[in-house]
């Protein structure tokens, strides 16, 4: 790219974001070699799923880890972000089977070989759809290194990871009640269900006494999962029940007698404080019916419909077509109590919606509660550290509270759970490597388990198995532990925490050292992001609208610590306007920009030189407190404060009167220096904001003179100038800038916008405050667009606005300048329509009809403009109790 051409005349990212990017990949910038003469910094990328689109989740967190990952390249740190992707078991399988549905073909029609060989033709066809997206957004990876857990390497690190933890007595086969899709005939994780708040009924049910000596009322949501209960349950301090406890009742439309048990699992608030207990259908009941070693009936199958282990009149009936007969037997058999209106969550399917069935299982476990001490140590320690620090309460209650984790999924695209039977004798054999005959028989009659694994299974691996583990390869040993992990609080237990004990279980060393949790983004009304409500934003099309560096400004300014983002699609133009902004800059410094940056002549620099030398050093110092810290909030906010309000609004500005009027041989001496200066100041400018926006500022690197042909994403980050920093020169200039703002707020009070041969008078004690005035009265006078500042001893005898600033009063005489009459007159009749204005909001506000009809964010838009209008009435009246 020729560093000499003019820019176009506007800012457009469309024109040269592709451009720039190819230019980065063409010159190896991003490729990560081992060089043991740097330090390492090592990010692993969060796997998105292989047939997955772009989210605005990933749109923030891959921001901020391009983020790092630029800042320490620049830094001189040897960087390996490490792309890859996630084979997504379910979500795949699911995407698939809709596809061959809409061909009239079940999976079972081809059969496990082919179904299987048919999904890796939809992924090897969709694989590269997201890499490509995340290429939009800048993701500086080598992508040459990315990884699929699907690929030989991984799955070999799973298949070990498996056997090791099995013969560690770590992982084990048995009955569990797991979350289960009847649509998708497999067990799922807590994180595959989403908890969905329906509006429901709880009925309550009379249970007769055994003895015939009364009876007992439970509450249910469930009515059908009755058939499957094997005891009544009462919490033991619960006084209306004590003498219930140990009795047994009837239980209705069967022929079984079950037992009275007292828990202090029990809610006595719950409906009548008494509850069914139904060990297959209910984690709760299942721990309760282990402690009381009740039995447990399966009366749900699969496939959502009735066991034979029901009544004949209800057996093969799907669960919802039950619920209504088992509801008209009560009724009619005098056995329903009372039907209640009830709201609660229920779980869903998150692929295909369908109710999920707790449901007693054969399932693959690991024991996590035995391998999880050294993942609570290594935080307690501080060797891991949690971003934003509040996480770390959660983590640890996660910790403390944690279970049994379901590892077997009754899918056919995954990674097979390598556990082989001999079907004559019986054996099971667990072996890192296919079984062709039984060690015991020498039968060849075997068969491998039909499951494959949890996709989390392998993505619990993800920081190290992506370097070679369980092999002691070379960059396994160079890049493991990784610096930072950035990723979503709503998978802090999901993923990042089985990550912790995988490491610290497998390596011996956590898998991170920080982890930062990013906030999850929320439509403008603060809802979640979903489907069913049609209101997510695509990253890909904010990026075609404002371009890349403004999603990525906007997004990490947006972070605040963690708090969820109601994200409107117009705040990206704050983006969009602040690129534009660095644009125009540049092109207006264009002309003045140096080949090559002298040193800076300090004893020669005038306030306005000093003190933005003085502001960008502190605001690049400000900005590593900042990186080390993980406040990106105040990143985005630094710099962006800096570039417009220091350098634009004031520095630039400052330096026209030199650039416009060089024909004096001092004014000559002046733009010398100022040129230097504005080159020196864009040099960093660039520099610091190219890892949060590194389109514009590298397109805006190859026009810079003093470049000689580099690429901007390869050099160094600047260091901080400590001595350049002056407090002094801080103090004396933001005097200057209050007085100049002063006196354009006075002017625009008074309707004086335009007049420029004001003169203002100040009155001061304060002889430094003076000699500042006096000193700087040119610039001020060109800032301001006044023609005069004078000094006065005392306050002006005719009419003024006036103004305080530290130890000195600024005053405008205004008797010759307004018409005072005039001004109030108009003043006042545009006080009189916002009253009107606002009298209309008013009784709308007040309208018991409008409160209980208008939608949450309309009452909430109506009374941020009612209280607008009330301020707007205070300043107009305030300006005019000044004028009289």
């Amino acid at each position: 790219m020729n560093n000499k051409t003019d820019l176009n005349d506007r800012y457009n990212p469309s024109e040269f974001e592709e451009k720039i990017y190819k230019l980065w990949e063409s010159s190896g910038a991003f490729k990560v070699r081992i060089d043991k003469s740097k330090k390492n910094y090592v990010i692993p990328m969060p796997p998105p799923n292989v047939t997955g689109i772009l989210h605005m989740g990933h749109g923030l967190q891959d921001t901020i880890q391009d983020l790092y990952i630029r800042y320490k390249r620049m830094k001189g740190f040897n960087v390996f972000w490490i792309p890859g992707k996630d084979h997504a078991g379910i979500a795949t399988q699911n995407v698939v089977e809709k596809m061959l549905e809409k061909q009239g073909i079940k999976k079972e029609d081809l059969g496990r070989d082919d179904f299987v060989k048919k999904v890796w033709e939809v992924v090897e066809k969709h694989k590269d759809h997201i890499s490509k997206q995340k290429i939009k957004i800048g993701d500086s990876c080598d992508w040459s290194k990315e990884k699929f857990t699907l690929d030989k390497d991984l799955s070999r690190a799973v298949t070990h990871a498996f056997v090791e933890l099995y013969n560690r007595g770590f992982i084990f086969k048995g009955k569990y009640i797991v979350n289960w899709c009847p649509r998708c005939e497999t067990a799922l994780s807590d994180e595959e269900v989403d908890k969905i708040t329906e509006n429901s009924f709880l009925w309550e049910i009379r249970y007769p006494l055994a003895d015939g000596d009364g009876s007992i009322t439970v509450s249910t949501t469930r009515p059908e999962t009755m058939l499957g209960d094997t005891a009544v349950a009462v919490n033991p301090q619960d006084l209306r029940y004590k003498h219930l406890v140990g009795k047994k009742v009837n239980l209705p439309l069967t022929n079984r007698v079950i037992p009275i048990i007292a828990d202090s699992y029990v809610d006595p608030d719950f409906g009548s404080g008494a509850v069914k207990i139904t060990p297959a259908h209910d984690p709760n009941d299942f721990d309760v019916a282990r402690r009381h070693n009740l039995p447990s009936i399966v009366v749900i199958d699969s496939k959502g419909k009735m066991t034979p282990q029901v009544p004949q009149p209800y057996r093969g009936l799907d669960r919802d077509t039950c619920r209504e007969r088992v509801i008209n037997d009560l009724k009619e058999r005098g056995y329903l109590v009372k039907t209640t209106e009830y709201t609660h969550n229920v779980g869903k399917c998150s692929r295909c919606n369908t109710t999920i069935e707790p449901s007693l299982s054969d399932q693959w476990f690991v024991d996590l509660k035995s391998i999880s001490s050294r993942a609570r140590e290594v935080v307690e320690n501080g060797t891991v550290k949690i971003y934003p620090k509040r996480w770390e309460k959660i983590y640890f209650d996660w910790l403390d509270n944690i279970r049994e984790w379901c590892i077997s999924r009754q899918l056919w695209w995954g990674h097979r759970i390598p556990v082989f039977y001999c079907k004559n004798c019986g054996k099971q054999i667990v072996s890192e490597s296919e079984v062709k005959r039984c060690p015991d028989c020498n039968s060849d009659n075997i068969e491998q388990d039909p499951d494959v694994l949890d996709t989390w299974f392998s993505s619990w691996l993800w920081p190290f198995s992506t370097l070679g583990w369980p092999l002691n390869t070379e960059e396994l040993e160079q890049f493991y532990p990784a610096d930072l992990l950035v990723s979503g609080y709503d998978i802090l237990f999901f993923w990042i925490i089985k990550m912790v004990i995988a490491g610290t279980t497998f390596t011996g060393k956590p898998p991170f050292y920080d982890i930062y949790l990013t906030p999850l983004i929320r439509d403008k009304f603060g809802r979640k992001m979903a489907k069913s409500l049609n209101n997510g934003i695509d990253p890909i099309e904010i990026i075609n609208k404002y371009g890349a560096d403004a999603l990525r400004f906007t997004l990490v300014y947006l972070s605040t610590d963690g708090q969820d983002i109601s994200l409107d699609p117009l705040k990206f133009e704050m983006g969009r306007n602040f690129a534009n902004k660095l644009f125009n800059a540049f092109k207006f410094c264009y002309p003045y920009l140096k080949e090559t940056i002298e040193p800076i002549r300090y004893d020669e620099c005038d306030l306005y030189d000093r003190w933005i030398l003085s502001k960008l050093q502190t605001t690049v110092r400000n900005l590593d407190q900042y990186y080390d810290n993980y406040k990106l909030q105040f990143i985005a906010s630094s710099i962006y404060n800096f570039i417009w309000h220091d350098f634009c609004d004031w520095y630039i500005e400052s330096c026209k009167p030199f650039f416009f009027n060089s024909d004096k041989e001092t004014a000559n001496q002046a733009y010398v220096r100022k040129a230097n200066i504005l080159t020196y100041i864009m040099d960093y400018i660039l520099k610091i904001l190219h890892p949060l926006m590194p389109f514009i500022t590298e397109e805006l690197y190859q026009h810079m003179k003093s470049n000689n042909g580099n690429l901007l994403t390869i050099q160094k980050y600047p260091g901080v100038e400590e001595k350049y920093i002056s407090d002094i020169d801080e103090k004396k200039f933001s005097f200057i800038e209050n007085l100049i703002v002063s006196m354009r707020t006075i002017k625009a009070e008074l309707n004086l916008h335009s007049r420029k041969d004001l003169e203002f008078f100040y009155l001061t004690k304060n002889s430094d405050e003076k000699n500042i005035i006096e000193k700087e009265k040119d610039s001020i006078k060109f800032l301001a667009s006044i023609k005069e500042i004078k000094f006065i001893a005392k306050e002006p005898d005719s009419r003024f606005s006036s103004s305080v600033i530290s130890d000195t009063i600024l005053y405008l005489v205004i008797e010759d300048l307004v018409d005072k009459k005039k001004e109030i007159e108009r003043l006042k009749k545009e006080i009189v329509k916002l009253e009107a204005t606002k009298e209309k909001l008013s009784i709308k506000l007040n309208s018991e009809d409008f409160k209980s009809k208008a939608k949450k964010e309309i009452i909430e838009k109506t009374e941020k403009e009612y209280s607008e209008i009330e301020k707007t009435v205070e300043i107009l009246k305030d300006k005019i109790n000044k004028l009289t």
